[in-house]
C-alpha cells in the first residue's frame, strides 16, 4: 500500500485533535471570561447637576424621610438608567426634583467614584446655566436654596462637590 493513503488518516485525525484542544480551549476561555465578569464590580453611575443662576448654586434638602442622606443640602443628583444617555438622566432628574428648565453643557466637570451604601458608583458632574421656571420641590427634598459660594461651603458636607463648584468660580467657566 501507498504511504500517501497512511498520511492522509493521519493528519486528518491530528487536524480534528487539534480542532477539539481549540473548541475545549475556547469553552475554557469563556468560562474564565464568565468567571471574571462575576467578580467584576458593577458601578451605578450617578449625574449630578450644578445649576447655576447669576452667582447661586441651587442646593436641595434631602428630606428627613429619606434613608441616605437625610437633611443633607445636595444639587439635584440621580442614576442613570439603562440605556440612557447621562443627559437625558440629567435633564429628567432636574424636571423630576425641581421642575426648572436647564442647559446643561455636554462636557462633564468632573467624576468621582463613591459609595452608596454597598453599591459603588461613578458619578458624573455638570454643569447647568437656569432658563427658566421656579422650583417646585419633589418628595425627595423638603427645602431649597440659591446658595452663594461660601453659603455653599457651609451647608454642604460633600468635599467632592465643594471641589467642582469652587473650580467654577475661580476659572469664571
Amino acid at each position: 500500500m501507498n504511504k500517501k493513503f497512511y498520511i492522509f488518516p493521519v493528519l486528518f485525525l491530528l487536524g480534528m485533535l487539534s480542532l477539539d484542544i481549540c473548541a475545549m480551549q475556547s469553552e475554557k476561555n469563556k468560562c474564565e471570561k464568565a468567571n471574571f465578569m462575576k467578580d467584576t464590580p458593577k458601578f451605578v453611575v450617578g449625574v449630578i447637576g450644578i445649576i447655576r443662576k447669576v452667582d447661586n448654586i441651587l442646593l436641595m434638602r434631602r428630606a428627613l424621610t429619606k434613608s441616605t442622606n437625610p437633611g443633607k443640602w445636595e444639587p439635584i443628583a440621580g442614576k442613570v438608567e439603562f440605556e440612557e444617555h447621562p443627559n437625558d438622566a440629567l435633564h429628567r432628574e432636574v424636571k423630576e426634583e425641581s421642575g426648572l428648565n436647564v442647559l446643561i453643557n455636554e462636557r462633564p466637570l468632573a467624576t468621582f467614584q463613591s459609595m452608596r451604601g454597598s453599591e459603588p458608583m461613578i458619578l458624573l458632574y455638570y454643569l447647568c446655566d437656569y432658563v427658566s421656571g421656579d422650583v417646585t420641590l419633589s418628595q425627595e427634598h423638603d427645602a431649597y436654596k440659591w446658595a452663594t459660594l461660601q453659603e455653599l461651603k457651609t451647608l454642604c458636607s460633600f468635599h467632592e462637590l465643594i471641589e467642582v463648584v469652587d473650580g467654577i468660580f475661580m476659572s469664571n467657566y
